[in-house]
């Protein structure tokens, strides 16, 4: 395991051949959103787009990084006319308030990429006690709160430089909508 900044020290160093830096990270957001097309299961993918569009509410919860595609995709949804509000994974006094008040006929979109988020694992095993369907958007179908959600969306998120690319998981959100 490299540190983050191991991580770009090496990167760093691999750019310096002939092609321009910004060319290999073209290229490698390419690749990304390749295999993210690739890993898509179209049962999952339909069952997702079902039950954001038959949800009353829509929770759309990130930590940290995941919290950049959350609100994007929560801004997406209102956009449509949908309830949906984000939900800060670090905000565990809000977190115990909105999940509270959920009903089966509500649905949460979990995002949780590596290292993931003890807090995500906890409000999904929770979730699914109370029968609320849940969809995860993450890197791995084995990523470890994948088996309390009634669809998996996975993206590819590798990437050079950065811990993790989130290409993939915008076009994911763009998918849903």
């Amino acid at each position: 395991w490299l540190t983050p900044h191991d991580k770009l020290r090496r990167s760093a160093e691999r750019f310096t051949n002939n092609k321009p830096g910004y060319a290999q990270l073209i290229e490698e957001a390419i690749l990304c959103l390749e295999s993210t097309s690739q890993s898509i299961k179209k049962d999952d993918l339909e069952k997702a787009v079902l039950m954001v569009s038959n949800a009353d509410n829509l929770i759309v919860a990130g930590h940290r990084l995941t919290s950049i595609p959350a609100e994007y995709l929560s801004y997406l949804l209102q956009c449509l006319g949908k309830k949906a509000q984000m939900l800060d994974m670090e905000d565990r006094t809000r977190i115990e308030s909105i999940l509270t008040h959920l009903t089966q006929n509500d649905a949460v979109i979990l995002f949780s990429l590596p290292h993931y988020a003890t807090i995500t694992l906890q409000a999904a095993h929770y979730l699914f006690d109370k029968d609320i369907p849940v969809v995860a958007i993450t890197d791995s179908e084995s990523a470890p709160f994948t088996r309390y959600a009634k669809a998996v969306l996975t993206c590819n998120t590798n990437h050079s430089i950065l811990f993790n690319s989130l290409s993939g998981t915008i076009t994911l959100c763009e998918l849903l909508v």
